[in-house]
């Protein structure tokens, strides 16, 4: 009895199954033609949208459909689901009973019940009920009637359908900005929203920015990935957007610590961002519905190196030349010498030793030139006016790349160049600096050895104001008490110079850095105007050391040969060269010439085989130097043969000039071109040049001739090329042609500028030759003891100042006295001196 009841139970929640589904099916098939209609309005809306079909619309229009859409869907929704209600029960045993086609509507017989409780139990009514179970059991749901035909009879609603997804395929993946657009409408005119991102790597890279998006609209999907250094910076700049809306603009950088949003800012008509690139991320950009994003591999910096490639060495002339090897993906930007004292160094018995804080401290001295990505760079320090120049030290270089990374070299030690002073009261000075400089303690030493300096000064001081230097030094040094004496080091130096000669110190830096802006001037093309300008600064420079020079007592020949004397008017023609050369564009050649310059000034300084030798010695020394001087003469008539060019450069191009003013005074209608040469005039004055450039032929053909050298060959070919050039402009003045006279006058000048900066390669191999062979023939010479390095007074380099070998001519040599005399005259006449001069001069005077 149990298993039946359980039975008929599982049969009930069957039927009770049967009867929902159907409710379900009937409903749906209510549902399905009440929602037809505004499901038109939306199928319109998106067909507008994904065919874009939008922008041939009107803005005003664009919003009324967009209106009349959204409120006929509105419409259609409230009147067609007001009266929708949940099928009934025997509606569904209705539809049940005719899809399983069940006879006397045996599901509606089953639902009956009979009027008494006694009846539910008689045999009949349970016979009845067994009737209709077996009737029903053919009932069935069978698929959903069509009841859309009634509101589409035509069934356009398949076409609708197949038109959608047409559109799908047309616009897949650029929805978000099709569904923007279709919702954004924008007034006729207005801009589109248009984006600039890039990526800019640090200056120090010299790399370019990566363009990822180039006034364009934003693109929709993954790009390709972009490999940029560290440090890079992303620039975001979005025109015709705005910060409205959700999604309407976004700048979203996701990196392995996490993503942020950097802050887009409204500028006067664009959106503005920026966010910095450390490590790999993901950078995404939604612009009106538009999505982009862009994979980017950071590059880490990786650290410099750098070694020496030789030992630090001192030059001849009072520098430290370092040469090192760099390597860094970037280049290194900065480098610098770090120096300590040498602890270990020997020190004389009447010094201090050098104290533990100072053994411990660093000097750090900048160094321009050791820069650079890859390669052997070399640089020369002068530290001739550190406090440590004598004196043993352990250097090394530091180098920084532009990302702050820092290398180093191993530490070497070297021994820093120094000045020579003559004036022991100036060696006095740089001897008690320098023991202040290892040994701050020691200033009560040092107190003591300026009193003593200072001892009598009726006696040893002919002029008061060294007296008066080094007495306030000496009261410096008291009143400080060892607290100020960083101060008294760095007052120290000038003290010395005044002491030794202060107009030649200034002099010689201002002539150095007059010579730096022209060469710097030169180097990166600067204008004509600028160029002369320049020129005339060094020419006065020069002018101010050669007469500081030789009012110093130094000598003025030139180191190459004391036969060999410098003017003014050489001087000037060489700066006059450099003015035509760089005008004409030959900076090369022009460059050539400053060097040669400033090895020619450098050379006044210290000769060589002074006036300590004796009459035979000169003249083998000058023997020697005339034996040996086939390279130097080499490069003397280069110099003399690029200042030739340099002048028919400048001859050439004036010839040009007037050639132009001619030719646009002929073409004036009125006549008023100006007044300009004829051509008459014109081919005599070429025909000149032209002669010229035979003369300097000729010279260049014996020059190449004697030397053997092939690179003269090639030089030579240019300038029979600007003859060449120069014979056409001729006899096209003398047809009057002069349209094709300024063009043959033109590659004249061409052919002139490349034979120039073929004579400026020439010198420079030849001084590179003439360097190399000169340091063995110095050294042979200290060894040999021949020819010794000697000052501007004639003695051996560095030696004491001898006290008995140099004396005033008096009245019995009245030809040197009338010429002293006459010299002092001079310079007491020269407006601007000092009272104290005048007064020196005047007691000179009165000795004659």
């Amino acid at each position: 009895m149990t298993m039946i009841k359980s039975r008929l139970s599982r049969q009930e929640r069957a039927a009770e199954a049967r009867i929902y589904r159907a409710q379900l099916v009937l409903f749906l098939e209510k549902l399905w033609p009440a929602l037809l209609p505004a499901l038109g309005a939306v199928a319109a809306f998106l067909l507008l949208t994904l065919f874009q079909l939008w922008q041939f619309l009107p803005w005003i229009a664009h919003y009324a459909v967009l209106a009349a859409l959204a409120g006929a869907g509105a419409f259609f929704l409230i009147r067609d689901l007001k009266d929708l209600d949940w099928p009934r029960r025997a509606e569904a045993l209705d539809r049940l009973e005719k899809d399983g086609k069940v006879p006397h509507a045996a599901l509606r017989a089953r639902e009956d019940r009979p009027f008494s409780q006694a009846d539910s139990d008689s045999p009949l009514w349970r016979a009845h009920l067994s009737r209709m179970d077996q009737l029903s059991g053919t009932a069935k749901l069978d698929k959903a009637h069509a009841t859309a035909d009634r509101i589409d009879p035509w069934n356009l609603r398949y076409g609708v359908l197949l038109l959608l997804v047409l559109a799908t395929f047309i616009a897949w993946g650029d929805f978000g900005a099709r569904f923007w657009n279709a919702v954004s409408p924008r007034p006729a005119g207005s801009i589109p929203a248009t984006v600039d991102l890039w990526i800019d790597p640090p200056a120090y890279t010299g790399r370019a920015p990566v363009i990822l998006v180039q006034s364009d609209a934003n693109p929709e999907g993954s790009q390709p990935g972009i490999a940029v250094p560290e440090g890079s910076v992303l620039h975001a700049r979005i025109n015709g957007a705005d910060r409205r809306g959700p999604g309407r603009a976004r700048l979203v950088v996701e990196t392995n610590d996490g993503r942020f949003s950097p802050d887009l800012s409204r500028s006067e008509t664009a959106l503005t961002g920026e966010a910095s690139l450390g490590e790999n991320a993901a950078i995404t950009l939604s612009v009106n519905g538009r999505r982009a994003s862009w994979p980017v591999v950071v590059a880490p910096d990786q650290r410099p190196r750098i070694n020496f490639a030789e030992d630090p060495v001192a030059t001849d002339e009072g520098r430290v030349r370092l040469v090192v090897e760099l390597d860094d993906d970037y280049g290194i930007t900065e480098s610098f010498a770090v120096m300590s004292l040498d602890p270990d160094q020997d020190r004389p018995l009447d010094t201090p030793a050098i104290s533990a804080n100072r053994a411990a401290d660093e000097e750090i001295v900048p160094v321009s030139g050791l820069t650079g990505a890859y390669g052997v760079r070399s640089a020369e320090l002068t530290l001739t006016d550190h406090p440590w120049a004598g004196l043993d030290v352990n250097l090394r270089i530091l180098g920084k790349d532009g990302a702050g990374q820092e290398a180093t070299t191993e530490t070497v030690s070297v021994t820093l160049p120094e000045r020579d002073f003559y004036n022991p009261l100036a060696r006095a000075i740089i001897h008690e600096r320098r023991n202040l400089a290892v040994a701050p303690d020691s200033w009560t030493r040092t107190s003591r050895s300026l009193d003593a300096l200072t001892f009598a000064p009726d006696r040893f001081f002919d002029r008061p104001t060294e007296y008066l230097l080094l007495r306030a030094a000496y009261w410096g040094v008291i009143n400080g008490r060892g607290e100020n004496v960083s101060d008294l080091i760095d007052e120290f130096w000038p003290l010395a110079l005044q002491l030794e000669d202060q107009a030649l110190e200034l002099a010689r830096r201002a002539l150095a850095a007059a010579q730096q802006a022209l060469r710097e001037a030169l180097e990166r093309g600067a204008s004509q105007s600028e160029i002369q300008r320049l020129v005339e600064n060094l020419r006065s420079a020069m002018q101010n050391y050669i007469q500081a020079l030789a009012e110093s007592g130094q000598s003025m020949a030139n180191r190459e040969g004391e036969a060999q004397e410098l003017e003014a008017r050489d001087l000037d023609d060489i700066l006059d060269s450099i003015n035509e050369l760089s005008d004409s564009g030959a900076n090369n050649a022009a460059r050539q010439l400053l060097s040669e310059l400033e090895q020619m000034l450098q050379n006044l300084q210290i000769t060589q085989g002074g006036g300590s030798q004796s009459g035979g010695q000169q003249q083998s020394g000058g023997q020697q130097q005339g034996e040996g001087s086939g390279e130097g003469g080499q490069q003397g008539a280069g110099g003399e043969a690029a200042q030739r060019t340099g002048d028919l450069i400048g001859r050439q191009r004036d010839l040009a000039d007037d050639t132009f003013d001619a030719q646009r005074q002929q073409l004036a209608p009125d006549g008023s071109g100006g007044t300009a040469p004829s051509a008459a005039e014109l081919q005599q004055q070429q025909q000149q040049l032209g002669n010229a450039v035979d003369d300097l032929l000729e010279d260049l053909d014996n020059a190449t001739a004697e030397s053997g050298n092939a690179d003269g060959e090639d030089v030579a070919r240019s300038f029979r090329e600007a003859r060449e050039r120069m014979a056409d402009a001729a006899e096209a003045l003398e047809n009057g042609n002069l349209g094709a006279a300024g063009a043959f006058q033109q590659e004249a000048l061409d052919a002139l500028r490349e034979g120039a900066d073929g004579i400026s390669d020439q010198i420079m191999q030849a001084q590179q030759g003439d360097e190399e062979g000169s340091e063995g023939e110095r050294a042979g010479n200290g060894r040999n003891g021949t020819q010794a390095q000697v000052d501007p007074l004639g003695r051996p380099y560095g030696a004491p100042a001898p006290s008995s070998d140099i004396g005033i001519p008096d009245l019995s040599d009245p030809e040197r006295a009338r010429e002293l005399i006459l010299e002092l005259r001079r310079k007491l006449s020269e407006p601007g001196r000092t009272e104290e001069e005048i007064d020196y001069l005047e007691r000179l005077l009165e000795r004659f």
